[in-house]
């Protein structure tokens, strides 16, 4: 079986210095999984590399419309926060014409079902490559007080929320925080265009971190951060980056949980954000016993529930 998984953007997120895209990420690792059955063929496919021949399956990882001459089957894997709330993109889905689909909520399988669809689909929730991601050796490097890997791209308010608190500790910012508008690269000596958040985080951010430290730093961080976009939020889904702090053996402090992976409530923290969140990192700082038994039950669960291979397989069975 030849199983495609299709980007809209070329390939190199990983390496380049523009954005880590999270749909390369996840598809590599379900490509790497999925080799490992008997008969399968599976390839990363975008527009700087575009199937040769037909695929008997093709994974949309973005909104795009399918190439029916590029596989016999289409199927779309939501997997991302939509700008207009993903119950409202699967109306402009049916109308693509897929051949089923794969919700990373639980929530939008569910509405699916109540439509009466007859495309199949499943709840395929994320799950993490533990050879990349797993606890790594200490390295005072990367023994921040708090950390956040992640982009600008969470918005103002939840930012501001969820990240602006722990810049009263010593925190580890890694991702693009220093994006040049064009009105900046007129102007630049001037910045109070630029909002306050935006300002002091860009002071303290360090750029892009290699995939291959990320680990390293979820293992070290005493407190690894995460909040969610709004729209995942809505729709009650799990981001990737919780799953890949646990599989660390990392402490994280949250925003949220959803519903379906209650389970993880045991081996995560969850904060309102705010002076929650600040009272938190202090609390949790200054025990490190409870940080470690946290992180232990996160571990556990991660291992037992939301691996690579725990989502491959269900993917496999799916495809056959």
């Amino acid at each position: 079986m030849k199983i495609g998984f299709c980007l809209a953007w070329n390939r190199g997120s990983l390496d380049a210095k523009r954005n880590v895209i999270g749909e390369e990420l996840l598809s590599l690792s379900c490509i790497k999984y999925l080799n490992r059955y008997p008969g399968v063929e599976a390839d990363l496919y975008a527009p700087d590399h575009l199937p040769q021949e037909p695929l008997d399956v093709m994974i949309y990882m973005n909104i795009v419309v399918p190439n029916h001459a590029w596989a016999k089957k289409h199927i779309f894997y939501l997997q991302n926060g939509m700008g207009d709330g993903g119950h409202n993109v699967l109306q402009s889905l049916y109308n693509m014409h897929f051949d089923g689909y794969l919700f990373h909520a639980e929530s939008l399988l569910h509405l699916h079902q109540s439509l009466q669809r007859p495309e199949p689909a499943i709840y395929l929730p994320f799950g993490v490559d533990t050879e990349h991601f797993y606890p790594r050796a200490a390295d005072p490097a990367y023994a921040f007080d708090c950390s956040y890997v992640g982009n600008d791209i969470k918005g103002e308010e939840r930012t501001t929320l969820y990240l602006m608190p722990a810049t009263q500790f010593k925190l580890g910012l890694f991702g693009n925080w220093k994006r040049w508008s064009l009105r900046k690269k007129l102007k630049n000596t001037f910045l109070f265009w630029r909002k306050s958040y935006q300002r002091k985080l860009a002071k303290i951010a360090t750029g892009k971190i290699d995939q291959d430290k990320v680990p390293i730093l979820y293992s070290n961080t005493r407190v690894n951060l995460n909040f969610t976009l709004q729209d995942s939020v809505n729709m009650g889904a799990l981001n990737l980056r919780i799953i890949e702090v646990l599989a660390c053996k990392g402490f994280l402090i949250t925003d949220r949980i959803p519903e379906s992976e209650k389970g993880l409530l045991d081996g995560v923290v969850c904060s309102e954000g705010g002076k929650d969140l600040e009272d938190k990192i202090r609390y949790y700082l200054a025990h490190p016993e409870e940080r470690q038994a946290i992180a232990e039950r996160g571990y556990a669960y991660i291992l037992k529930n939301a691996t690579a291979e725990v989502m491959t397989r269900k993917l496999y069975n799916f495809l056959t």
